[in-house]
């Protein structure tokens, strides 16, 4: 197994024992846990993939009494690797060596690798070509925060870097797929998860949602275009009645256009006597009522 690997059998415990204590997968936890004795540790490995850290974690939300001691018995061996490998001086210390290892003292000075990691980890996007004989475990904590489109430029810049990147691929189905990635866990058991497989579910996942989307905007486009057909269907029918009422209109104007032109001191006579000659007709009336 290699770094790698540790680390990622160090995630699967991790998530399996995050789970709620009624839906843990005993069996699940069980063979991790056996998985991550049988390794063959040593002080190199715990300090560079922090597996120790991981499992102690993890050990603390196992609801099954019996996986707790198989989890103490495993952290307790390699807490025995490393005081095995302790200077006398170290051993000789009243502080024990375990906790020597994990705990800095107050005020130390970040090392130049903590450093570089730190900068590489918020300058992601700017990584580029990694060698072939590059770290893994130096890798892993580089990607560790990681997003997706940063994964897949990594990926295309670094074919042979693909395998190293489940472990990535599976914390982002983990945190922006949740849904899925326990429907996929659930379906997956205590198998191992093939080479590929969390990328290929994220590719998956966000092509469905890019085919739902274009299809949105396709009906969204028809029923904009069967909106505008009908506006224009109506706006035709009504074309005839309207352009017959103006018709009609421009005549009448056209009419009194012309009257007015022809004699032009006549309108302007109508315009004085026609109410005076109204007047007169309605005296007339009168009289003839009276005389009746």
């Amino acid at each position: 197994m290699a770094s790698a690997a540790l680390v990622q059998a160090g995630e699967r415990l991790r998530v399996l024992a995050s789970s709620d204590s009624s839906a843990q997968d005993a069996s699940a936890i069980h063979a991790v846990l056996v998985e991550l004795e049988r390794y063959p540790m040593s002080k190199k490995t715990l300090h560079e993939t922090r597996i120790g850290a991981i499992v102690n974690s993890a050990r603390k939300r196992i609801a099954a009494p019996q996986l707790q001691r198989i989890a103490k018995r495993v952290i307790a061996s390699w807490r025995s690797v490393v005081q095995d490998t302790t200077t006398p001086a170290a051993s000789n210390s009243p502080v024990p060596a375990m906790r020597a290892v994990q705990r800095r003292p107050a005020g130390r000075v970040p090392s130049l690798e903590s450093l570089c990691v730190g900068f590489v980890r918020r300058e992601i996007m700017r990584l580029g070509e990694i060698p072939r004989a590059f770290p893994t475990s130096l890798l892993l904590q580089f990607v560790a925060n990681a997003k997706a489109d940063d994964l897949i430029r990594i990926e295309r810049l670094n074919p042979h870097l693909v395998s190293e990147l489940d472990g990535s691929w599976e914390r982002i189905v983990r945190l922006d797929i949740p849904d899925r990635y326990r429907a996929e866990h659930a379906k997956l058991g205590s198998h191992q998860t093939p080479p590929g497989f969390w990328r290929q579910v994220y590719v998956t996942v966000m092509n469905e949602r890019e085919a739902r989307q274009q299809q949105y905007i396709k009906s969204l486009e028809q029923r904009q275009a069967k909106t505008a057909v009908e506006k224009q269907q109506t706006s035709i029918k009504r074309l005839p009645a309207a352009s017959s009422a103006v018709r009609k209109a421009e005549k009448r104007q056209r009419t009194s256009a012309s009257s007015s032109a022809a004699n032009p001191a006549r309108s302007r006579l109508e315009k004085i006597v026609g109410p005076v000659r109204k007047r007169l007709e309605m005296e007339k009336k009168f009289v003839r009522g009276r005389r009746r």
